[in-house]
């Protein structure tokens, strides 16, 4: 006990020094099966019924000062709460929630400006701003301004921006607040970073020594590609998937490609099952696991969506709300239930905000604010050099996604529908190269002559197979197909 509880739970959960979660550890929850599409919450009834009842009580929850959690952090559970009603389609104009995006956005902007004594879930009182809170408000704001960008949101980001870059420790790490017990933690580095790094992308002012110096600190923190609590003994190296996943959607944010980076992907790669292991209240590594599962691509996410899908949907009770149990050794340990303390509002944020990311609402599940698409010419995925267009057509729409290319709709009797491809399918590659962008695929299939057969590499349902299709002739009127995504 002397050598385990060094940290303090602060909305999310309490942090551990060495321990935690036994090895094999499970959810106390009575699991249950559900029947899914390939395209979770799109055209899958359990999943739209979960998320119907999820938003309608955070709705209900939201009130002029935002929600509410527990013993604190409500600025952080109002910014999770907002960015899920953003992230099932309201924005702060239009959506069955954008009265409730509103009144998020006004009590963050509130909360943030006013310097006062804050207060941890766990009840640690300190002065001054707290980091945690400065970090979540970062990030929704940097997803608010996106889409209701104003010069008085553009000065308040300004003034958090100056302030997380204030208040850093001298190791470039971030803790609760200024001059609190527990100087720095890499929940809280975690956050601050991802703001910095999202609104740096909107092209605020982020300097760029002090995101340099807090990807350092999570180096310093690490072990391999395992990420700690912190550079200090006992803590350095020690977690599972879901902290590191953290930090590696941090610094996916910040732009950094490094070979420390890489190490860190294939840690949570491998280790996508040991994030209930990670925190006695695992809640905030279910919410960075989901975040950087999705952002890595379809595979991770499909890993992701398996192990935890059905785990949270029977976990939600009659009211919409959802609850994320804490393994009863921990309870005792700690005299306490830490998920109890944070309060239902936190958690069902945390489900409706990550299990909507298939939606492509937001930017959350991008490693930039906008797609980028980088053509190559005619040719260039090894389908033909042929430089007059032939027209060869598969009759689909995708969004580019993690070097792979997403199906969001399909033209009826398509040539691509009739040889078995579904919305959600994931094509990985044409032909045995990689499929990045669409814009290049089209053009290397206007290339072929119709009639011809080519191979498409997909993951679908969560499995990679391999489906042939005979391109077909665009037709000047297409069909039946949304207007989401790109044609090919």
């Amino acid at each position: 006990m002397t050598r385990v509880v060094l940290a303090f739970l602060c909305c999310a959960g309490v942090g551990y020094a060495q321990g935690g979660r036994p090895e094999g550890g499970k959810p106390q929850v009575e699991l249950k099966q559900f029947a899914h599409s390939g395209v979770c919450p799109k055209t899958c009834k359990p999943c739209q019924s979960a998320m119907a009842k999820a938003l309608e009580y955070l709705a209900k929850q939201t009130q002029a000062d935002g929600l509410e959690a527990g013993n604190g952090g409500g600025t952080v559970v109002t910014a999770i709460a907002g960015l899920a009603f953003m992230a099932n389609g309201s924005t702060p104009t239009g959506g069955p929630y954008a009265k409730q995006v509103e009144a998020c956005a006004q009590a963050i902007l509130r909360k943030v400006g006013n310097k006062s004594k804050g207060k941890t879930a766990s009840g640690m009182e300190f002065e001054g701003f707290g980091n945690w809170d400065l970090g979540y408000a970062a990030i929704f704001l940097a997803e608010y301004y996106a889409q209701k960008p104003s010069p008085a949101v553009a000065e308040k980001i300004k003034f958090v921006i100056e302030k997380i870059c204030e208040q850093r420790e001298p190791n470039g790490g971030w803790g609760h607040a200024p001059n609190f017990a527990y100087k720095d933690l890499m929940v809280v580095t975690t956050a601050c970073l991802t703001g910095l790094g999202m609104l740096k992308q909107l092209k605020f002012p982020v300097p760029d020594d002090v995101i340099a110096r807090g990807v350092k600190y999570i180096e310093d923190s690490s072990s391999g590609g395992t990420v700690g609590y912190s550079p200090r003994e006992g803590q350095k190296g020690w977690g599972h998937a879901g902290r590191a996943s953290g930090a590696a959607y941090a610094m996916t944010k910040c732009g950094v490609q490094s070979g420390f980076y890489n190490m860190v992907v294939k840690f949570v790669k491998g280790g996508l099952k040991t994030i209930p292991q990670d925190h006695a209240s695992p809640t905030l590594h279910y919410l960075w696991g989901g975040l950087f599962s999705y952002l890595l691509g379809p595979e991770s996410w499909a890993e992701y969506k398996k192990l935890y899908l059905d785990y949270w949907l029977s976990a939600q009770k009659e009211d919409g709300s959802f609850k994320c149990p804490t393994e009863a050794d921990v309870k005792a340990m700690l005299g306490m239930d830490p998920d109890e303390m944070v309060g239902p509002n936190y958690m069902t944020s945390v489900y409706a905000l990550v299990f909507a990311l298939p939606l492509d609402k937001t930017n959350l599940g991008r490693a930039k604010p906008k797609e980028t698409k980088t053509a190559t010419g005619g040719g260039g995925l090894g389908l033909g050099g042929r430089k007059e267009p032939t027209n060869g057509w598969l009759g689909a729409r995708v969004s580019p996604f993690s070097d792979s290319l997403v199906v969001k709709s399909l033209v009826k009797e398509s040539p691509a529908a009739k040889a078995g491809l579904v919305e959600g399918d994931a094509i990985l590659e044409v032909n045995r190269k990689p499929a990045k962008d669409a814009k290049s695929v089209r053009e290397a299939l206007n290339a072929i002559k119709p009639g011809t057969k080519v191979s498409l590499l997909v993951l679908h349902a969560g499995e990679k197979k391999v489906i042939e299709v005979v391109l077909g002739e665009k037709p000047k009127t297409e069909g039946e197909a949304s207007a989401e995504g790109e044609e090919i």
